[in-house]
């Protein structure tokens, strides 16, 4: 038994250490299975991820050190074999449980343009009316504000201008109108006294 445990320690350390290697490398976006550590999940997914391949990779190796570990104190198998079992399981829901925990935080950071439409910002570069050319705006988009190329379809628009994004137009280029003005929206009415 004591063979099986020291192959298990030994592919499931080197397995694991590749691993490791991997992800400092920058591999570690994707699991060796091929599926992507992303935090969203469906309801089968959510079961499914403990099953990962660096859950199972941990619980080999736990398995064969817990065995080993048992066999070197004199264990026989009857206790060394439960105590690997334990070792794996106890290791492959820990590093389930921590990768589930790590994908949670998960964000790239990448400000993703076409999420712009709607959003509010304010020219930084003068833009000049019909198209004519693209100016500069500053706009607050996923929580950071960011300086995008901009033209719009109707009147020049200064530098300070309030403007709304109302279309994408390439990777770095919106279509921008000015805001329009409370005092433009609403007017009050006149009260009228009989």
């Amino acid at each position: 038994m004591w063979n099986i445990y020291l192959i298990c320690a030994l592919v499931g350390g080197t397995i694991f250490i590749l691993q490791l290697i991997l992800s400092l490398l920058g591999g570690g976006s994707h699991d060796f299975d091929g599926h992507d550590a992303s935090p969203v999940m469906d309801h089968d997914a959510h079961f499914w991820g403990v099953f990962s391949l660096r859950a199972i990779v941990a619980g080999v190796t736990a398995f064969g050190l817990g065995g080993m570990l048992a066999k070197s104190m004199g264990a026989p198998v009857s206790i060394s074999a439960p105590t690997a079992i334990v070792f794996a399981i106890s290791a492959a829901m820990l590093v389930a449980v921590l990768l589930r925990t790590l994908t949670r935080f998960s964000d790239d950071g990448t400000t993703r343009i076409q999420n712009a439409v709607g959003h509010s910002g304010v020219v930084y570069v003068s833009i000049p009316a019909d198209k004519q050319g693209p100016g500069k705006v500053h706009l607050d988009l996923q929580n950071r504000t960011v300086e995008v190329e901009a033209i719009t379809y109707g009147n020049a628009l200064d530098a300070g201008t309030p403007v709304v994004v109302t279309s994408v137009i390439g990777t770095n280029m919106i279509e921008v109108i000015a805001a329009p003005q409370v005092s433009d929206v609403y007017q009050p009415r006149a009260e009228t006294t009989t």
